[in-house]
């Protein structure tokens, strides 16, 4: 048990000293930027100024980063806040700080922007029913331009290719990389709205823990 602030804080020099790579992240990322779009996100209008103002937005976006490194559900997103003191620090939430419970996490995921995205593929998922799918969804495709027996590509359709599968490459990575990392790319929810949304969540954590060890002076 941690009788004291002392305590708090030699337990906390351990966690530094063993290599907390959530204290690396922290330090790395500017979260504030964040904060504009966060709070556009969830801004209704108040009926009064009555009651609490919720959590702080920056606070609950780290918590669903937090959330796709290590591929836990809101429940153990919860739990885990309450149990470790890497979390909690990393939140910015104080030993005997509220911590939000797993609907308040569900709740804000849901409230998080939904908007096109691109799509990458191979030429076999090219067809004149697909692209227009596509379109008709917004989203922008950059799929694999294909020839046939009495149609050769173009040099200009055999270079986007090239540059398409540069993409493509360096996506596949990453797939790779959450696998290993994150336990899966197997995703539990229910409709294309949060699965999109699941799966753009867990693509910036990706994005933020590299960019923290890339520019790190030890990376």
């Amino acid at each position: 048990m941690i009788s004291g602030l002392f305590d708090l804080q030699i337990r906390l020099d351990r966690i530094d000293r063993n290599g907390d790579p959530l204290a690396k992240l922290d330090e790395m990322i500017d979260w504030e930027q964040f904060r504009p779009a966060l709070e556009t996100l969830r801004d209704k209008p108040r009926k009064s100024n009555a009651g609490a103002k919720g959590y702080d937005p920056v606070m609950m976006f780290k918590a669903l980063i937090l959330q796709s490194l290590y591929n836990i559900s809101d429940a153990q997103l919860e739990y885990q806040i309450l149990d470790r003191l890497s979390f909690s620090r990393f939140l910015g939430i104080d030993i005997g700080g509220k911590v939000p419970d797993f609907t308040t996490f569900w709740l804000f995921r849901e409230v998080v922007s939904r908007s096109g995205a691109d799509v990458w593929a191979d030429s076999v998922y090219r067809s004149e029913e697909s692209v227009c799918r596509l379109k008709a969804l917004a989203y922008r495709e950059h799929l694999h331009r294909k020839g046939c027996r009495h149609r050769s590509l173009s040099e200009r359709e055999k270079l986007g290719n090239h540059t398409r599968s540069r993409v493509r490459s360096r996506v596949e990575h990453v797939f790779g990389a959450q696998a290993m990392k994150m336990g899966s790319t197997l995703l539990r929810t229910i409709g294309k709205v949060r699965s999109r949304c699941k799966i753009g969540l867990r693509n910036l954590a990706y994005n933020l823990d590299r960019y923290a060890l890339l520019a790190s002076p030890s990376g």
